[in-house]
């Protein structure tokens, strides 16, 4: 059983490496296109309201919405503005966010760490289940409005839209995971 175990818990090496597999994938696809279009200055320009150039990094906000929100108060304050700049730091971010799910997942540690405070955990949950569920209502009647004003099936409509509810995905997942833990923490413990 110990070896069932031990292979099991490799989540927090597996998900940091895939993630960051992909997500550095998509980063050199999005410095590709930002030199062509240094190259080739207006002329990559097609128009409003979506410019292919922008799909990488549209895929990798959808992928790593967490990561993107790590990094942006440290890319905001150390002033980085370029690609470039930002690169280094939202892979470190996303790396750090899947090694803590992974080794979360690997050890329970949040509901083990954490037991013995229910107060703190309590405010936890409430904190990112709240913000989670407004973050959710806001981004799905945001991109519904979006949607109705200038939606239509077009690749670039549905890139603009994916962009618009990307985080949804996350902040629904943030806020299901916080209820059911409040939910847990609240059961009755069975007698022994």
């Amino acid at each position: 059983m110990s070896d069932l175990t031990a292979d099991m818990s490799h989540w927090r090496l597996i998900l940091p490496t895939l993630q960051g597999f992909v997500a550095l994938l998509l980063m050199v696809w999005e410095q590709h296109n930002s030199r062509v279009i240094e190259s080739m200055g207006m002329a990559w320009d097609t128009g409003a309201p979506m410019w292919p150039f922008q799909t990488p990094e549209i895929l990798l906000v959808i992928l790593d919405a967490p990561a993107y929100l790590l990094a942006a108060p440290i890319c905001a304050i150390a002033g980085f503005r370029t690609i470039e700049t930002r690169h280094p730091v939202i892979l470190a971010a996303l790396i750090l966010v899947w090694f803590l799910v992974g080794w979360s997942m690997d050890f329970s540690l949040i509901l083990k760490r954490w037991a013995r405070k229910p107060k703190t955990l309590l405010l936890v949950f409430l904190t990112t289940g709240t913000f989670g569920l407004y973050a959710s209502i806001y981004l799905a009647i945001d991109g519904i409005r979006w949607w109705f004003r200038y939606g239509g099936f077009t690749i670039s409509s549905l890139l603009i839209f994916l962009r618009a509810v990307g985080p949804l995905p996350w902040c629904a997942l943030i806020a299901v995971v916080s209820a059911r833990n409040l939910l847990r923490m609240f059961r009755p413990k069975p007698r022994t």
